[in-house]
This record gives structure tokens, C-alpha cells and sequence, in this order.
């Protein structure tokens, strides 16, 4: 089971969100749209007992970097948290994930 840190930093989950995952040194920006940032970071923690159990992704192609970083923190007893970084606009939605991926550069990300 894998276990984390929520740190709503005082914004909505019910709201068009971007949030971003902690992982050691490690760390991802990702989004959701309205009424999905709950289920969303549910959804990791469903891919890495998947990952665990040797079953394939939820999204049945591959599982992505973050995934495997987050599984291999489980195993060490790493420290995990997932911080909501803003609410915005359903519109700004995926241009303020690609400006926050720009400024704070996450090592999990493709770029």
C-alpha cells in the first residue's frame, strides 16, 4: 500500500487543479480537471500496487516514470507527498501545468 502526505496548501480538490508529487529527491507536475483531483492521486497509488502485483497499467500501455519512482520509494520507506500547487481555470488548465513544469523543472516529467 502506498502511503502519503496530502498537503492541500489550502486549495480545492474539487477544483480544476495542478499538483505536484515529492519523491526524495525526485518530483512531478500533473493536472485534473474539475471534480477529479481526489480520483486522480487515488489513480497513482492504484498503478503502483498494479506495478506491485505485476498486473499491467490502469491506462494499459506502460507505466511512466513517476510510477516506477513512486514504487521504488514504497519498497525503501521513502517519504512521499503529493502538494496541490493551484486552483485555476478549467481553460488555463494545461497551459499552468506547462508553466509550472517550465519554472520548476521535475526530474519525473518528459520533457
Amino acid at each position: 500500500m502506498m502511503e502519503y502526505e496530502l498537503d492541500l496548501n489550502g486549495y480545492d480538490l474539487d477544483q480544476p487543479l495542478v499538483y505536484y508529487w515529492i519523491v526524495g529527491s525526485d518530483d512531478y507536475v500533473g493536472k485534473a480537471g474539475a471534480g477529479r483531483g481526489k480520483r486522480r492521486i487515488k489513480r497513482y497509488a492504484r498503478n503502483v500496487q498494479r506495478m506491485t502485483e505485476g498486473k499491467p497499467p490502469l491506462n494499459g500501455r506502460a507505466y511512466r516514470a513517476v510510477h516506477i519512482r513512486l514504487a521504488e520509494a514504497v519498497r525503501r520507506g521513502e517519504s512521499i507527498t503529493v502538494r496541490i500547487l493551484e486552483n485555476c481555470d478549467p481553460g488555463e488548465l494545461i497551459g499552468r501545468e506547462r508553466a509550472l513544469i517550465e519554472q520548476l523543472k521535475p526530474t519525473l516529467n518528459r520533457t
